[in-house]
């Protein structure tokens, strides 16, 4: 396939991917008390409680909030060798996160890597279930697992592969490898422009 016809299709197949995934996490977690923030929600029914859909929130508000809470929950990109960035300011910050289990995890971060799930509902459950039942255990996990991420990648150490990464970008390619995809809404079938 042309290559930009590949690109198109990856982002329209991880897209895809990404809202099933999400969506059985965003209903499983409808059943316990928890807070859950984000755009893109509506289709989960949070209105009988007790999880509370508080709607979008910015950026530094959500981080200033985030240390208040037991844990957070996310879900890692399409991929084994990584998790998004939101663990590791979870992390950073002393919260545990719940993320899908990925060799990354059990590496990185074994400290918590207990509480990590599979990608059906008894998992998810059992992790959140897990969570609530023991927040003594988990506030420790959260600090052993900062620690030990701390020794392992120094904050200067990200901060300088954000820096090298863009240099590689900016040195060697003519143009970014960034492709538009289209995410289809409405019963019309009109497509929106994302980048």
């Amino acid at each position: 396939l042309p290559h930009d016809l590949l690109c198109f299709l990856n982002a329209q197949l991880d897209d895809y991917l990404r809202r099933e995934k999400s969506t059985l996490i965003g209903k499983v977690l409808a059943k316990y008390p928890v807070d859950v923030y984000g755009d893109f929600w509506e289709h989960v029914d949070y209105s009988k409680g007790p999880a509370v859909w508080r709607g979008s929130g910015d950026y530094r508000t959500l981080m200033s909030t985030l240390p208040g809470y037991l844990a957070v929950v996310d879900m890692s990109p399409n991929t084994e060798r990584s998790v998004h960035e939101r663990v590791t300011y979870a992390t950073r910050l002393k919260t545990v996160c719940l993320t899908n289990m990925t060799p990354f995890m059990r590496e990185h971060f074994p400290e918590v890597a207990e509480y990590a799930f599979t990608f059906d509902e008894e998992s998810i459950a059992r992790s959140v279930e897990e969570v609530l039942a023991h927040p003594d255990a988990v506030v420790d996990a959260g600090f052993a697992a900062a620690d030990r991420y701390e020794r392992q990648f120094p904050s200067e150490d990200y901060a300088k592969t954000i820096l090298d990464a863009a240099d590689l970008v900016h040195a060697r390619l003519s143009r970014p490898v960034v492709q538009n995809f289209c995410i289809w809404s409405g019963s019309e079938g009109q497509s929106a422009q994302r980048r």
